[in-house]
């Protein structure tokens, strides 16, 4: 090989080891360019929902039933014993004043004792005047006269007594006011005894609720709370509101509940005896308000992911009232109108560029906390 040739040769490599030098220099550059703007594309799907500031209120549950008002029931008797002739009315009937309510009679034994008392009566004043005529022939002794008067005067209280019960043959009771007849003790034909009660009545419009309570939720109230009464088979008619008037200090014999007794408002369309639903309101206060899967367990405690910035930002909370679908948290860095992720949160860290579907996720029934009690 000529000088000449090997000149060439050298010249020819030397290009050759330039451009592969060039080559390996200049890859690697190239694979860090691609690999970080991959790891810039990286980003998480979620779905968010605004944070709410809310009245957050807490409740008991609890069942019972409608009864009449205390000192709003009169019993309706007789003084004498009598027999029923006529029964106008029926159980739960509303009545207008005036209304005949029953008609009766003496029963025989009544008439008896109301014949014997006028004959006494009679037989006790001719025995005074006799007495008197022999004290005035002084036949006979101041005391025997002293005695004379005091079984007339007795016979004449007898007599006058029954004046008083206007025994006739056919007594017809009528309705003093406006009411309901709540219990009814007598039928027709049936012979009552003197003073047994014959009817009760209520004032109109005079009822209030009976609930049952646990013993161990009975500390939680307090007379003059808020209740919202609803019956249980018609709920067209909506919640009717109260305030409970009194706690009873002892626990119901047949029910093992704390009865609670809520004074309704004037003119409240329920029935006695219905079944109804209590909602008492135990606390109110204002709180942020999220859905329950927007809050992760973390080793330092409850955490939340809000998007600012298309960035995941990681914030430890605390958690407050809970409900069914949602959760109160207390953070001082998260604020109302917040994004707060409630899916695809497992998957996020801290600072993670996250991308938001656009079918947004409804809050889950911000609910209040209840507690339900048979």
């Amino acid at each position: 090989m000529t000088t000449e040739d090997r000149h060439w040769t050298k010249k020819v490599v030397f290009v050759l080891m330039s451009f592969f030098m060039a080559i390996a220099i200049s890859w690697p550059c190239k694979v860090c360019a691609f690999g970080a703007k991959e790891v810039e594309t990286v980003s998480a799907l979620v779905q968010t929902v605004k944070v709410q500031k809310k009245i957050l209120t807490r409740e008991l549950i609890a069942y019972g039933r409608i009864i009449p008002a205390p000192g709003s029931t009169r019993s309706l008797t007789m003084p004498f014993e009598s027999v029923i002739r006529r029964v106008s009315v029926t159980e739960g009937q509303q009545i207008k004043k005036g209304k005949p309510l029953i008609e009766l009679s003496p029963s025989p034994s009544t008439m008896l004792m109301m014949q014997s008392a006028k004959s006494s009566l009679k037989a006790a004043r001719l025995e005074l005047e006799k007495v008197k005529e022999r004290v005035r022939l002084k036949l006979a002794t101041s005391s025997e006269l002293i005695q004379a008067e005091k079984n007339y005067k007795k016979a004449l209280l007898q007599v006058e007594n029954f004046k008083r019960m206007k025994i006739c043959d056919k007594i017809t009771i009528n309705s003093q006011n406006s009411g309901m007849i709540t219990r009814l003790y007598c039928k027709v034909g049936q012979i009552m005894p003197a003073g047994s009660p014959l009817m009760e009545v209520s004032n109109e419009n005079a009822i209030q609720a009976v609930v049952g309570i646990e013993p161990e939720d009975a500390h939680l109230l307090r007379a003059g709370q808020t209740v919202y009464v609803s019956p249980i088979n018609r709920e067209s008619l909506g919640e009717l509101k109260g305030r409970i008037e009194t706690i009873s200090q002892s626990v119901n014999a047949a029910s093992r509940l704390v009865d609670t007794f809520i004074q309704l408002m004037p003119n409240t369309p329920l029935f006695i005896n219905e079944h109804v639903r209590a909602r008492i309101i135990l606390q109110k206060k204002e709180g942020l308000v999220v859905p329950r899967s927007a809050v992760l367990p973390g080793l330092k405690g409850p955490v939340c992911f809000v998007v600012r910035g298309n960035r995941a930002q990681r914030h430890l909370v605390k958690t407050g009232w809970e409900g069914r679908n949602y959760v109160e948290i207390i953070s001082a860095s998260i604020r109302p109108g917040d994004e707060i992720v409630v899916r695809g949160n497992h998957e996020l860290r801290d600072g993670m560029a996250v991308r938001e579907t656009s079918q947004g996720v409804q809050s889950q029934g911000m609910e209040t906390s209840k507690q339900e009690r048979s």
